[in-house]
Order: structure tokens, then sequence, then C-alpha cells
């Protein structure tokens, strides 16, 4: 008897642990025909065969007749739809798209004039805004890649990021403001906060906080480091790596500077190499020198065709003085044979001929 009573408590117990199977009450509203769910006032209005669709609000996906798996939250969302695939979330986001497939627009009016493209991403409000037929855009922040209308192929990451870039394609811009005022310029790639802010160029590349800023029409330059590059605005073929590297070079070509400030003063001079932190720091028209080392030539202002190599070498040259010459124009010493030291009869001096140095300058 006692197990019996142990028995009917055990399955009463079961029964009240036991999940029932029941249907949510009241059913939920909007399922239809093809697997498709509609919420909103004119949501999926038009609806023929399409299926697999979501429309949550007012005026969503409303002119889709055959188009298949798309999503669209928030009124007016994917409003002009007859294509596959899309997903819009935010007021007008996707808007006016068409015929565009695969493209996701997260944010009020992200995509909204987008009626052809394909393939793009936008996560921001007004994030590709503008954009019509070009395809495989990626912009991410408040009104990246704003005005891009049928450049393809571009990444942007950042408020203000390729704002104003309309045709330009294969450029990447990671930061506010990054690659702003760009417009067709292309295979650019900006990453820093006002990098290449006013480039309207190609082939650029810039790391760093307004790294190459003022850069418009400059092109193949490289730049790494905060305000490498900073003030270059036509300068060519430049490479600078470092902290305020060639910071204030504006139309001087073909220089090189790796190094905390390295030709940080630069403005015209052309194909100069510094590396090492202040390396031809002063250096501002001079050209065709090279200075490895530490604050080698850091004095030079206006100088060329200098060499100086070794920690704060040639740092007193200012103008017009060659530290070392070319090869062609020295010549062995006579005196030592190119020893650099005077045999005495007891002892070694250095001689005094070449001091020290083995050649002579012709």
């Amino acid at each position: 008897m006692k197990n019996r009573y142990i028995m009917l408590h055990l399955f009463a117990l079961g029964c009240l642990l036991c999940p029932v199977a029941r249907a949510v009450v009241p059913p939920p509203d909007g399922g239809y025909p093809g697997n498709n769910t509609a919420e909103g006032q004119n949501a999926l209005l038009s609806l023929t065969t399409g299926t697999f669709n979501t429309a949550v609000g007012s005026l969503s996906l409303k002119s889709d007749t055959t188009g298949s798996g798309n999503t669209a939250v928030g009124a007016a969302t994917l409003l002009a739809n007859t294509a596959d695939q899309n997903t819009a979330m935010g007021v007008a986001a996707l808007l006016r798209n068409t015929t565009g497939t695969q493209n996701t627009a997260n944010g009020a009016l992200a995509l909204l004039n987008n009626t052809d493209g394909n393939f793009n991403s936008a996560c921001g409000a007004f994030a590709l805004f503008s954009n019509t037929t070009g395809a495989n855009n990626t912009a991410i922040g408040d009104s990246a890649l704003f005005r891009n209308t049928t450049g393809a192929q571009n990444t942007a990451s950042g408020v203000y990021a390729l704002i104003r870039n309309s045709a330009g394609s294969l450029n990447t811009a990671y930061g506010a403001g990054a690659l702003y005022s760009n417009d067709v310029g292309s295979n650019n790639t900006a990453t820093g906060t006002y990098a290449l802010f006013n480039n309207t160029a190609n082939d650029d590349t810039a790391v760093g906080f307004n790294a190459l800023a003022f850069n418009t029409s400059g092109v193949d330059n490289t730049a790494t480091g905060v305000q490498a590059l900073y003030g270059n605005t036509v300068g060519s073929d430049n490479t600078a790596n470092g902290s305020h590297a060639l910071s204030h070079n504006d139309t001087g070509t073909r220089n090189t500077a790796i190094g905390f400030h390295a030709l940080d003063f630069n403005t015209n001079g052309n194909r100069n190499t510094a590396i090492g932190d202040i390396a031809l720091f002063d250096d501002t028209t001079g050209s065709n020198n090279t200075a490895v080392g530490d604050m080698a030539l850091q004095n030079n202002s206006a100088g060329s065709n200098n060499v100086a190599l070794g920690f704060q070498a040639g740092s007193g040259v200012m103008i017009r003085e060659a530290l070392w010459k070319p090869p062609e124009l020295l010549f062995l010493c006579s005196q030592c044979n190119g020893t650099g030291e005077y045999v005495g009869l007891t002892d070694r001096q250095k001689c005094q001929a070449c001091e020290g140095r083995g050649w002579l300058v012709g």
C-alpha cells in the first residue's frame, strides 16, 4: 500500500514536469503562403510568387512580386525591390533598390538610392546613401561612402570615411575621415583618422593619424606613421616610415625617409634618402642626399649630393658642402698607400695627408 502511494506521487510529479505541446495562443498573424511574413500597412502588398520574404513595417517590400529571400525591417525598407536576397534594416534602407541583389543595409537611409548595384554592405545611417550601380562596396559608419554612385570594390570603415567618393574604385579606408575628399581616385589605402584626408589621386598608401592628410594629386606615395608625409600635396614616389617622417614634404619626389622625424622639413628636395631618427631633419630643398644613422646630416638645409654614414655624421653640414664625393672622384693616398697610417721610424701615426682616411678627394 505504501509503495502504491509513492508511485502515485511520482506519476503526478512527472505530469507536472513533462512539457506540453501546445500552439501559441493567439496564433501569430502575418503568415502567408510561400513562407512569407508581412507585418505593417501595405507590407509585401504586390507579392505574387515570391517566397521566403519577411517584411516588417509600413510599405516594406511593397513592390516585390516574384523576388525571394528578402528581409525588410522598417518603414519603406526595400520599397521598390523586385530582386532577391536583399536585407534592409532601418527606415528607408534600400528604398529605391529594384534589381540589385545580395545587398545588406543596416541603418536609416542606408543604400537608399541603390537601384542595380549588387553585393554591397552598408552599416550605419546614410552609409552608401547615393550608391546606384556600384557593386561590391562595404561601408561601416555614419555616412561612410555617402556619395559613392558607381565606384566599386571600395571598403570604408569609420565616420565619414570615403564620404565624397563617387566613381573611385578599389579604395580602402579605415578610420574617421579617412580618404574623406577622394572623388575618383582609385587603388588607395588609408588606415587611421584623417589619413589621406584630401586625396583625389591614385595608388597612395597611408597608415597612421593624419598620414598623407594633405595629399591631393601626388601618386605612388607610401606613408606609415603619425603625420608621415602630412603636408605632401603633389609630390610622388615618396616613402616615409616613422612618426613625422617627411612631414613637411610638399612637391618633393622620390624621397625615402625611415625613422622618427627623418627628412621632416623637406619641402621640394628630390631623391633624398634618410635612414635614422632625425636624419636630414632640416633639409628643405636639398636633393640627392643620403644620410644613414640617427641625426646624420640633421642640419643640412639646401645642400645636395651629400653622403653621411653613422651617428650624427655630417651633422654640421649646412649648404653645398659634400661630406663625401662620389667614388669616381676619390683616389688612394700616396703618402700611406691607403692604410691611413704613416709609418715612422719608431711608431705608427695617423697619416696627415689624408687625415687617416686612406683616400683623398679629387
